[in-house]
C-alpha cells in the first residue's frame, strides 16, 4: 500500500542520516565564521544505524580564557534529521551532565544548539562538519 511505500521511504532517508553522522566533526577553520566562534571543538561520533543511539565524544576549548574540556561523552538518539545529545563526563566516580545539546542537519553540516548547560564549557551554537 502507499502507507507501506512512505514508511520504507522515510526508514532508508532515516538510515542514511544515521550514516551520514558517524565520523569526526570539526568546527574549526571555516573562514566565513572567524571571529563568530566563542569555542573550538572536535567531535568523534558513532551511530546504530537500525535504533539511532548515538555515541562518542567531545573536545572543547574556550578561545577567550582557553579552558578546555577533553574526553567528555556524548549519548543520544538521532530521529530523523535532529537529536538532543546528553554531554557528561564520570569524574572520581561521580556522573557529571555538563550540557544538553541539540544537533540537526542542514545539508551536509550539523547546526549545534546549546539548550542547557555552561557556555563556558560549550558553545551556544555553532555549525560543524565532517572531516573524515
Amino acid at each position: 500500500s502507499g502507507i507501506d511505500i512512505l514508511y520504507k521511504d522515510y526508514k532508508k532517508v532515516e538510515r542514511k542520516f544515521r550514516e551520514k553522522l558517524k565520523g569526526k566533526w570539526t568546527n574549526e577553520g571555516d573562514f566565513a565564521r572567524i571571529g563568530k566562534e566563542s569555542h573550538y571543538c572536535d567531535l568523534e561520533l558513532s551511530t546504530d544505524v537500525d535504533d539511532g543511539e548515538i555515541l562518542g565524544v567531545i573536545d572543547c576549548r574556550n578561545l577567550k580564557d582557553g579552558f578546555e574540556l577533553n574526553n567528555v561523552s556524548i549519548n543520544g538518539n538521532l530521529k530523523f534529521k535532529s537529536a538532543i545529545l546528553t554531554l557528561s563526563d564520570v569524574k572520581h566516580g561521580k556522573h557529571l551532565k555538563y550540557a544538553k545539546v541539540k544537533i540537526s542537519f542542514d545539508g551536509k553540516i550539523i547546526k549545534w544548539n546549546l539548550k542547557s548547560g555552561d557556555e563556558n564549557y560549550f558553545p551556544k551554537s555553532t555549525i560543524f562538519w565532517n572531516i573524515d
